[in-house]
């Protein structure tokens, strides 16, 4: 289970690691309906997911993601110079959500596979930061090298 996760992290198809991501939630989501602190957690995840699909096919298509940028005006709205929307939040705090579970409880196999899906998202977010580049027509700075970094 751990490398088939570990190769759709590595493919960089964003689509295949949110549905994947889904499907996790989906099935945890069930797992704790009769809890409300975990299933309130695990929903809001959910949703934030489903909001980032929309985002992602949004992102894909350039004239209608200029309306998202243009709504992300404010400094602290914005992370280098792109927005900080709903999908760069969802990234952020389901990574941390992730981090942040009772990893005491859990089997080294669950471990394992928490920590892929971990990257996994983080993966996913740098894709994401790509195609806003992108959308938005915004190339990334080659980095600095050889007798540039001596000034």
């Amino acid at each position: 289970m751990k490398d088939a996760l570990k190769a759709i992290g590595k493919s960089g198809d964003i689509d295949l690691i949110l549905a994947t991501e889904r499907q996790f939630l989906e099935n945890e989501v069930e797992k704790y309906a009769s809890g409300g602190t975990a299933k309130g957690s695990l929903q809001e995840a959910l949703d934030g997911l489903l909001v980032t699909e929309k985002l992602v096919a949004k992102v894909r298509d350039p004239q209608t993601y200029r309306a998202v940028d243009e709504a992300y005006t404010r400094p602290r709205s914005r992370v280098g110079g792109l927005p900080r929307d709903e999908a760069r939040q969802f990234f952020g705090s389901h990574a941390a959500r992730l981090v942040n579970l009772d990893k005491a409880r859990m089997t080294p196999e669950e471990r394992a596979l928490i920590q892929q899906r971990k990257l996994n998202i983080r993966a996913a977010e740098k894709t994401y930061i790509a195609l806003q580049e992108a959308a938005l027509g915004r190339e990334r700075p080659a980095p600095a090298k050889g007798p540039a970094l001596e000034r």
